[in-house]
């Protein structure tokens, strides 16, 4: 029988308002697959960037840790056995001077290497460590000063060197004996004279991207976490045995409940 008399329409193709639902729908399921691979990408490349200043700040704490692991005090009694203290000036320093972002720590130390064979140098010398603005980025650097031996005066602290870029905050902390001091430390002064501390805490934090202050509102870790990376350790001072500490420990245990 001829369809064109059968009373009934042969509708073999899709509607208009069809095609348009289906494109609407591929359309968004490629806008949701694009976000979640570009979100999977920048996860991934912040990932590879936290170990990368990760890395970066182990190296740094090597560093710092061998100059304060060797860091050395030479009392009066030291003195008397170098010869005639009138005739001979023989100093040292330790110092730990907190600031607001980042501590200040000024220290001999037996660490230094001389460069030269039979150059005017020895193996111990005086260094600073602090955070200085950079210009260039609006963010602070962490910078290392050294003189090749000990100085007479400690104003003079050698050469500068920039030890880690986009270093957010230093922090160094001494042991007193019952508890981690966050106040300053100063070997010249009566309270602490010629007293190292037997151990240090000592942690450092530094942006994800050190060239980027924009960094904060670009961390794909979500609101709420900071966009830097913190690495913490304790170190123990080998030339503070026989030394006094600051303050007696606990002479009996407490147990807290958990």
């Amino acid at each position: 029988m001829d369809p064109r008399f059968s009373g009934q329409d042969d509708q073999s193709g899709f509607s208009l308002l069809e095609v348009i639902l289906s494109l609407g729908i591929l359309v968004t399921l490629s806008l949701a697959l694009t976000a979640m691979l570009r979100a999977n990408l920048d996860i991934r490349d912040s990932l590879s960037q936290n170990s990368r200043v990760s890395h970066k700040l182990a190296r740094v704490i090597e560093r710092v840790a061998l100059d304060l692991e060797l860091a050395y005090l030479i009392s009066d009694k030291d003195i008397e056995r170098f010869g005639n203290p009138g005739a001979r000036k023989i100093s040292s320093i330790f110092q730990i001077i907190p600031g607001s972002k980042g501590d200040e720590v000024r220290l001999t130390t037996y660490s230094h290497s001389p460069l030269k064979k039979d150059s005017k140098e020895s193996d111990t010398s005086f260094v600073v460590y602090r955070l200085e603005d950079d210009k260039d980025t609006g963010r602070t650097n962490l910078v290392r000063l050294a003189t090749p031996r000990v100085p007479e005066s400690f104003s003079d602290e050698g050469d500068a060197r920039i030890l880690a870029k986009g270093i957010s905050e230093f922090r160094v902390q001494a042991w007193r004996g019952d508890q981690w001091s966050k106040d300053r430390w100063d070997s010249t002064r009566r309270e602490w004279k010629n007293i190292l501390p037997k151990m240090i805490r000592l942690e450092i934090s530094a942006w994800e991207d050190p060239a980027d202050p924009e960094s904060r509102s670009n961390s794909v870790l979500g609101q709420g976490q900071e966009p830097f990376v913190k690495i913490q350790t304790v170190l123990y001072l080998m030339n503070s045995i026989g030394m006094k500490e600051l303050r007696a420990g606990p002479t009996s245990v407490k147990w807290e409940k958990l």
